[in-house]
C-alpha cells in the first residue's frame, strides 16, 4: 500500500516535482495549525482515465478527507456573528459530487472529483489555494496509438461496406453530390466556401440537423464527404457509424463521438447520438434548440439511451425530450445525464412522422 505523508503548513512555494502523484491508495496530509494537532488527511481511493484525446483527457477520482482535531467548514459561511471565508477544496466546490460544505470533527467525507488533463502540462489538486498533489502529466501517445490501431482495424470494415454489399444504397447518396439537393447547398453559403471544420460546427446548429436528419441527401457518403470524416468504429449488424468530429468548438474536448444511424434503403441517416461534456455545453445546445422552436415533449426516467462502442449505453434516470414539426414530420430531441460520470451528457436525435 502506497502511503505519502505532506506536511504542506507555509510551503506554498513547493515545486509540483516534488509532490505526490495522484494515483490509487496515494495519501497527504495539511496541516492546519502550527502546533501540528489539526490538520486534513487525504486519501485518493480509486483514479479512472477517460475521454482521451491528442490534447487533452478527463481524470475522474475518488477521494477521502478526515479532518483531526477540529471540524473543517468549506466555502463562505455565517455563524452568529458575521460571515467567514472557510476552507477551499479545488477553488470550485461544484467539481465535488457530492459537494462537500463540512467535515466533523474526526470525521471523514467520501466524493469525487474531476479534472481536464491538458497535453504536456502539469495539473494539481489544490487545497487553500496551495498545489498538495500533482497529475502524471498526460502526452497523448496512449490515444494516439489507439487511433492507429481503430483505423487500420476499420479500414477493410469500411471499405467492405461502402463499396460491397451496400455500393447500390451508398451510390444513391454519392451521385448526388453533385446536385442542389447535397449538405453544402443547403448550409448558408456555397459549399465550396465553408470548411469541413466549419461545416462540422454547423451541424450541431438546430436549424441545420432538423433539416438534415432524415433528409434524401443526408447519407453516409454525403457526410464523410463534406464533413472530411472516416469512421472509427462500425457496427456492421445494426449498420451504426461512429464518427469522431474534431474541432467543434461546443465541447470541452475538442471532438464528438458521433453515431449516425437508422438507415433506409438508401443509406439516408435518420437518427444520430453524441456525447456532450459539461453542463454549460449542454445548456447551451438546448437553449438553442429552444430558441429554434423546440418544445419540451416529455420527460422520462431509468431511459436507455442507446449508442454502442465508442459511446457506451447508460441508464439515465433524468432524460428530456423536446420536439419540433417540420415540413417532413417531427424531429425529436432527447437528452439525458450519465448516471456513471458527472458532467456527461447524451444527446439523441431523430426524425419521426
Amino acid at each position: 500500500m502506497l502511503f505519502i505523508s505532506l506536511f504542506l503548513f507555509g510551503q506554498g512555494n513547493n515545486s509540483d516535482d516534488l509532490l505526490p502523484k495522484v494515483e490509487k491508495g496515494a495519501t497527504c496530509r495539511v496541516q492546519l495549525d502550527t502546533k501540528g494537532k489539526k490538520y486534513i488527511d487525504i486519501r485518493i481511493n480509486d483514479v479512472n482515465y477517460h475521454d482521451s484525446t491528442d490534447t487533452s483527457c478527463q481524470v475522474t477520482y475518488s477521494i477521502t478527507m478526515t479532518s483531526v482535531g477540529a471540524k473543517t467548514i468549506f466555502g463562505n459561511y455565517q455563524d452568529f456573528f458575521s460571515w467567514h471565508d472557510g476552507h477551499h477544496f479545488d477553488c470550485r466546490e461544484v467539481h465535488c459530487v457530492p459537494p462537500i460544505k463540512e467535515i466533523p470533527k474526526n470525521g471523514s467525507v467520501t466524493f469525487e472529483s474531476h479534472k481536464w488533463l491538458p497535453d504536456e502540462k502539469s495539473v494539481a489538486i489544490n487545497f487553500d489555494h496551495k498545489n498538495i498533489m500533482v497529475f502524471p502529466v498526460y502526452d497523448g501517445n496512449v490515444y494516439k496509438e489507439r487511433q492507429k490501431e481503430i483505423t487500420a482495424r476499420n479500414k477493410a470494415k469500411h471499405d467492405s461496406f461502402i463499396y460491397g454489399t451496400q455500393q447500390e444504397s451508398f451510390e444513391y447518396g454519392r451521385n448526388r453530390l453533385g446536385t442542389d439537393r447535397n449538405i453544402a447547398s443547403n448550409l448558408p453559403v456555397n459549399g465550396d466556401s465553408l470548411s469541413p471544420i466549419k461545416k462540422r460546427n454547423l451541424l450541431f446548429k438546430p436549424e441545420y440537423y432538423s433539416k438534415f436528419i432524415g433528409a434524401s441527401f443526408f447519407t453516409i457518403a454525403t457526410i464523410e464527404h463534406e464533413f472530411d470524416v472516416r469512421p472509427i468504429e462500425i457496427d456492421r449488424e445494426s449498420l451504426k457509424f461512429f464518427y469522431d468530429f474534431e474541432n467543434v468548438d461546443m465541447n470541452v474536448t475538442n471532438g464528438v463521438y458521433i453515431c449516425f444511424h437508422s438507415l433506409n434503403e438508401q443509406g439516408v441517416v435518420g437518427q444520430m447520438d453524441f456525447r456532450l461534456i459539461g453542463s454549460e455545453s449542454a445548456n447551451s445546445f438546448i437553449k438553442e434548440a429552444l430558441d429554434y422552436g423546440f418544445k419540451l415533449y416529455e420527460r422520462g426516467k431509468d431511459v436507455l439511451i442507446r449508442p454502442r462502442l465508442l459511446i457506451p449505453e447508460i441508464t439515465s434516470n433524468k432524460v428530456f425530450c423536446y420536439r419540433k414539426k417540420t415540413n417532413h414530420g417531427y424531429v425529436f430531441l432527447e437528452i439525458g445525464a450519465n448516471n456513471t460520470y458527472t458532467y456527461e451528457y447524451y444527446v439523441t436525435i431523430y426524425r419521426r412522422k
